[in-house]
């Protein structure tokens, strides 16, 4: 009878060892090579790709890699410029139907001399590449621009994701501009810590704002 219960005692830790190995971690692969195994939902993962739930999905950020990404890269600039150029028509800020302006096609075409020294950003959400933000990181300054997220992915927490893990290692202050009628993002910046500064731009109906540097980083 002792030997016995010892067994079952032996089988049924084992087993449970084996479920919580396969199962209770809730795991998502990729065949992504710069991908890791998922630990519980909503940790990050410090590695070459952050890994985030905000409840639609699971959102992979992952650092660009060329020409490895150029086409994913330049696909989802291509949206993100037509359609800022195509909003800008619309408030009379541009010519409609006009062709995008020579340095923002050098963008789409090759990516990795544009950004060259830049980190490229790009989201993923159940395999399919839907967001993009460009870093730019100075001694006085993190500079962000290109914050994108194609619209069938919205709603999902990719934008926080890009931005959070921008934001990650910033120990600077950190800054940005924004078209005035694009709310959303608007209100995700301020929710991050962002505020309206003085503008470093001129062009109408941009808005420029800044993060202070963390506390722990202030000299």
């Amino acid at each position: 009878m002792g030997v016995e219960f010892n067994l079952r005692l032996v089988e049924n830790f084992a087993t449970h060892v084996a479920k919580f190995s396969t199962g209770s971690l809730r795991s998502r692969r990729s065949d992504h090579p710069g991908w890791t195994r998922m630990p519980p939902l909503g940790i990050r993962v410090h590695s070459s790709s952050r890994k985030q739930s905000y409840g639609g999905g699971m959102t992979v950020v992952r650092t660009a890699v060329f020409p490895r990404d150029a086409a994913a890269v330049s696909e989802l600039l291509g949206d993100y410029l037509r359609r800022t150029e195509s909003e800008k028509a619309e408030r009379g800020l541009a010519t409609p139907g006009a062709a995008l302006a020579a340095r923002y096609a050098r963008e789409i075409d090759d990516p990795a001399a544009a950004f060259a020294g830049n980190r490229v950003l790009v989201a993923t959400v159940d395999g399919v590449d839907c967001g993009i933000v460009v870093v730019r990181i100075s001694p006085v300054a993190v500079e962000l621009s290109r914050l994108w997220t194609t619209p069938p992915a919205r709603g999902r927490g990719v934008g926080s994701a890009l931005l959070d893990t921008a934001l990650a290692d910033a120990v600077t202050p950190v800054r940005l501009s924004v078209w005035r009628w694009r709310d959303d993002a608007v209100r995700l910046y301020r929710r991050r810590g962002f505020t309206v500064v003085a503008s470093w731009d001129d062009r109408p109906d941009l808005i420029c704002l800044e993060r202070p540097a963390p506390v722990s980083a202030r000299p």
